[in-house]
């Protein structure tokens, strides 16, 4: 049967349909970028350890790779039109769960703890594992996003001048004693926010802002902070040697 010169195929009209459809659906979804490389640059320096702990040996811990309770285990963030339509998503380069549990190892680190890496413990001190450290640290990401949207004033040639943007990284997490008893628990929260009328943020950077504030608690809290030293007998702190074995 002649065929005129553009008509398709039957197979060739199907394919062209389907790639329609998923041209749409790819439309309709939003971009998605190649993954950030997000890095943890801490904002405090050494710890902010009182002169009574200042001479005093670090404690060892295990910290266990902290589980992914996010809503949306895929993007990080996304840029959303005026309408609140996300038009781009954002994603990591490298898993969210290892990327905070490594920077929750290089805060303890360069604290001066050693430290030693494991999984399958989510902070429940009812099952904790037989460890050989003096410390233990597991816990659940409960928030690590980012996201932006047009605001301000609108030219034609120009687009939206300026933007809203927060970001929020928060990470439940539970320090345990070899016998299970419980010396810190709570949430860690770092807090980013950009609005202006007039001129741009970079989404990447404020997550790792974010990420930053949080994870630095761990030196910046006095609370946090007291439980990585091993207090020496005769010291004046007041804290316990930890009881090393599990009955």
């Amino acid at each position: 049967m002649r065929r005129w010169r553009g008509e398709l195929a039957p197979m060739s009209k199907q394919i062209h349909i389907l790639g329609i459809v998923v041209l749409l659906a790819l439309i309709a979804s939003g971009c998605t970028n190649k993954g950030w490389e997000i890095v943890y640059a801490p904002q405090t320096g050494a710890p902010s350890g009182s002169v009574a702990w200042a001479s005093q040996p670090m404690r060892s811990v295990t910290v266990f790779e902290l589980a992914d309770e996010r809503p949306d285990k895929v993007n990080v963030g996304g840029e959303y039109n005026k309408l609140g339509t996300m038009v781009e998503r954002y994603q990591s380069s490298k898993p969210v769960p290892q990327l905070i549990t490594e920077a929750v190892i290089r805060n303890l680190e360069s604290q001066g703890l050693t430290v030693l890496r494991s999984s399958g413990w989510t902070g429940d001190p009812r099952s904790l594992p037989d460890i050989v450290t003096d410390l233990a640290l597991g816990g659940k990401i409960k928030v690590f996003w980012v996201e932006r949207q047009p605001a301000g004033l609108y030219l034609p040639n120009a687009g939206w001048l300026g933007e809203n943007t927060s970001s929020q990284a928060s990470v439940a997490i539970t320090i345990v004693a070899p016998d299970g008893a419980v010396l810190w628990e709570g949430d860690l929260v770092g807090i980013d926010t950009y609005r202006t009328s007039f001129g741009s943020s970079t989404p990447k950077k404020m997550l790792e802002k974010a990420l930053a504030e949080a994870i630095d608690q761990l030196a910046s809290n006095p609370q946090i902070e007291k439980h990585w030293y091993r207090p020496t007998v005769g010291d004046s702190t007041g804290y316990a040697p930890l009881v090393s074995l599990r009955f």
